[in-house]
């Protein structure tokens, strides 16, 4: 399976692979033993990455990815380690227009080199439109990988919508250049199942 460094994820779906806009960048903070993901919008520049994951009166915990080497610092090292115990960090990027998501497997940070392992693919999730037709194409990569496609096809006479769905091969984002080459193999596996 691909991985990604910190940048590469980043730049993965930005501007948007289906609608051209700038992508919102996210840490995805999950506790270990409990509930409740939260997520913190991450500050991205052309050279690093940062998040604030505790903001505190006493305690701030702040990290900073380089974008060269996914090498980071800790505003605390000891207060990162104990912070890593408790929660998994992924990586997530959502277009705020047209809801395109794509979210990361957990991070893994090697404390003793200071540098976050290449990360895998957890989920792409993308809805395009298409003259009469609008796709939701869901791919997971865990477990069992496979694409969940999801029509709602709508007749432009009586504007009757007719929804269906499928599951296909695994077919992620990174093997397309472009939306219509994404858009022409969904058409083939349609027209060939």
């Amino acid at each position: 399976m691909k991985r990604f460094t910190v940048k590469n994820f980043i730049l993965y779906n930005s501007p948007c692979f289906n609608c051209k806009n700038e992508i919102s960048f996210y840490f995805e903070i999950d506790p270990i033993n409990d509930y409740g993901r939260v997520s913190k919008r991450a500050l991205v520049t052309t050279n690093y990455t940062e998040v604030e994951l505790v903001i505190h009166y006493a305690n701030n915990l702040k990290i900073k990815i380089d974008h060269k080497t996914n090498k980071y610092t800790a505003s605390s090292e000891p207060a990162l380690t104990e912070y890593l115990s408790k929660f998994k960090l992924s990586l997530h990027s959502r277009c705020d227009r047209c809801f395109s998501d794509i979210v990361s497997n957990r991070l893994e940070f090697n404390s003793k080199m200071g540098f976050i392992h290449p990360v895998t693919l957890n989920s792409e999730n993308f809805i395009i439109e298409d003259k009469n037709t609008t796709y939701n194409v869901y791919t997971y990569f865990d477990g069992k990988p496979q694409t969940r496609l999801y029509m709602a096809r709508t007749d432009p006479v009586t504007k009757m919508v007719s929804p269906s769905q499928m599951v296909l091969p695994l077919i992620p984002l990174y093997k397309f250049k472009t939306k219509s080459k994404f858009l022409n193999k969904i058409k083939t596996y349609l027209t060939f199942s």
